[in-house]
């Protein structure tokens, strides 16, 4: 939800208010870099998805890794996607739902968002340096909030 209130706000004003900031990584568990323990974050933020009543949709995964040599990032996509694949079908181009896992040393880091390839994977300076976006991000902001 913060994430998509800060690209509607970024796309509305195109004003840029932060300095340094060139990506945002969605963070809702954060865990160590264990792969049962990443399953299990995994697991707690997508339980939304993982309902018995939870109509099926697409979703990704995105897992980046960062000085850990214990992790194999294909390990970690088919641990987390198994319980996820059972209901749901894995669209990497255009998903509803991706799960962002971030990997660096001894700590991960798991977020779920809305339209992931849409918001332009998060990238900020995207919206103020390709003016000939094929979607407006504003479109895609109104679609989630209906």
């Amino acid at each position: 939800a913060l994430v998509q209130f800060i690209f509607a706000e970024l796309s509305v004003t195109k004003q840029r208010k932060t300095r340094f900031t060139g990506r945002l990584i969605p963070v809702k568990v954060t865990t160590t870099s264990k792969l049962d323990a990443i399953v299990k974050g995994a697991t707690q933020v997508a339980h939304a998805l993982l309902a018995e009543d939870a109509e099926p949709t697409t979703f990704a995964l995105v897992v980046n890794i960062r000085y850990c040599d214990d992790l194999k990032r294909d390990d970690v996509i088919l641990a987390v996607a198994a319980p996820l694949d059972v209901k749901h079908k894995v669209d990497l181009k255009n998903a509803r739902y991706t799960l962002v896992i971030e990997v660096f040393k001894s700590m991960a880091t798991i977020g779920l968002v809305e339209n992931y390839n849409a918001l332009r994977r998060l990238n900020l300076q995207t919206l103020f340096d390709d003016p000939s976006a094929k979607k407006p991000v504003e479109d895609v902001v109104q679609s989630m909030d209906e």
